[in-house]
């Protein structure tokens, strides 16, 4: 695993990337300009990140700031306790950076990588919060069909491939995604995820657990799965059940390892 001062995360010039990251950033070029549609030589950000437009809050299903930072901070607890020094994240459904935002100048955090099916939200994450993590993150844009965000989306999410390196990460964060996916999109992310990363790797991810007539229903507006089905879901696909974490901002929190 690559050690943090071989990053070199704080030069501004000539910046040098884990040999991954690098190779993610040249996969996603290749695969849509809008992935890499933000100017690639800013510098390190010198102030506060900036909140993200309300317009774009609203898209993530925040009403208000306050609830945004709420879901940020709860989100930040959470995750935060579970990270260890060399930190590989991929965040599935990074919006405009709810958790990202919280994980800027965490020391553990060696490289992060958000994915995301709205093109806006990546285009701002990779503007505000790239720089000011001294280009250690990266958002990239999943041309992923959802009838709620991204309706004209090139494949279905139950066909999607995530443009990463395999055997990777060794922390996925699923916040509100699952919320937002039917069971045949759901059961593809949790194999993608996999996919993406190494053995031992965690899985945190939430769910809304009221489903209706069965143990899972709903669509892209709202996904409802009882845990336990969600649970076998995951084991098909090569997660275990850790722990169940009880209620993180409003959801139902379950951390899984990669087997």
């Amino acid at each position: 695993m690559a050690n943090k001062d071989d990053v070199e995360c704080g030069k501004d010039d000539a910046m040098i990337f884990p040999a991954t990251l690098a190779a993610a950033q040249a996969a996603l070029v290749h695969l849509n300009s809008l992935a890499t549609s933000f100017h690639p030589d800013f510098y390190r950000s010198v102030g506060a990140v900036p909140l993200p437009p309300l317009e774009l809050i609203k898209r993530v299903g925040s009403p208000d700031v306050a609830n945004f930072l709420y879901v940020c901070d709860q989100w930040a607890q959470v995750a935060g306790r579970l990270m260890r020094p060399g930190t590989q994240v991929l965040d599935i459904g990074a919006g405009c950076g709810k958790p990202a935002r919280a994980f800027l100048h965490n020391p553990h955090v060696l490289e992060y990588v958000g994915l995301d099916v709205d093109p806006d939200l990546v285009n701002w994450c990779n503007e505000y919060l790239r720089p000011a993590s001294s280009k250690c993150f990266l958002f990239a844009w999943l041309d992923v069909q959802s009838e709620t965000y991204s309706k004209d989306g090139a494949v279905r999410a139950e066909d999607a491939l995530f443009p990463v390196q395999e055997d990777h990460f060794n922390f996925v964060i699923a916040a509100s995604l699952f919320t937002h996916l039917t069971e045949a999109a759901a059961t593809n992310y949790l194999k993608q995820a996999r996919h993406a990363c190494s053995v031992g790797a965690s899985l945190l991810a939430s769910l809304h657990i009221e489903p209706v007539g069965g143990p899972a229903s709903g669509n892209t507006d709202r996904a409802d799965y009882t845990p336990d089905y969600f649970v076998q879901l995951a084991a098909d696909a090569g997660w275990a059940l850790v722990l169940p974490l009880g209620e993180l901002a409003g959801q139902e929190a379950l951390l899984f390892m990669a087997k």
